[in-house]
């Protein structure tokens, strides 16, 4: 009788391992990096339409005439050889650029630029939390980055040059981390930021 429990007891502890391994080993395959372009990812917007949450897309270089919404969470997107090889282009003047409606995104190393539209933003977060926007020249916008109801999100070095507005938080008091940034060449009127940590930011 004593064998016949350990035996089962050490049965479903194996059974409880492999289940616990099939999650983890299926958590880990479900993350995919994707490029643009290549196959069915020819701009911005289909690889974030083809993405599932956790992806990590990488843009090659090149000029990219898009309006890109990003409306899924856990998304890293970047740039594979930084600012300078890598434009993206508003092909709608009056869209944002980038239109970040998700949570926990990532968006790095680009050039953002041309989005003129009155309150038209290179970079828009639109009620997100935990997003990370870092080390991407916003140029020629209305707004270089806008934050609108957004709270809990870092901007890392970034630079916001010849924008009306250089970085802008709406109704973004709570949490938001902005660091290293560098805006120039941008107006600047009737600023306000509570609760914020703001560190290194340079305007001239």
């Amino acid at each position: 009788m004593k064998s016949k429990r350990n035996r089962s007891w050490k049965i479903s502890v194996f059974a409880l391992l492999f289940a616990v391994l099939a999650v983890i080993s299926i958590g880990c395959a479900s993350a995919d990096t994707i490029y643009v372009p290549e196959g069915g990812n020819l701009t911005i917007q289909q690889a974030v339409n083809n993405a599932s949450e956790g992806d990590i897309i990488i843009v090659r270089d090149g000029t990219y005439n898009e309006n890109v919404d990003v409306n899924k969470s856990y998304l890293t997107i970047r740039s594979e050889n930084g600012t300078t090889n890598c434009i993206v282009n508003a092909s709608n003047s009056n869209d944002h650029v980038f239109n970040v409606t998700a949570n926990y995104v990532n968006i790095s190393r680009f050039t953002v630029e041309n989005a003129t539209g009155t309150n038209k933003a290179g970079i828009y977060l639109n009620s997100t939390q935990h997003c990370n926007i870092s080390a991407n020249n916003v140029m020629n916008n209305d707004y270089g980055i806008y934050l609108d109801s957004s709270s809990n999100n870092t901007l890392t070095n970034n630079t916001a040059s010849n924008n009306y507005y250089g970085i802008h938080l709406y109704s973004s008091s709570n949490n938001n981390t902005l660091i290293n940034n560098t805006a120039s060449n941008n107006t600047a009127s009737n600023n306000t930021a509570s609760n914020c940590l703001l560190r290194a930011i340079t305007r001239s």
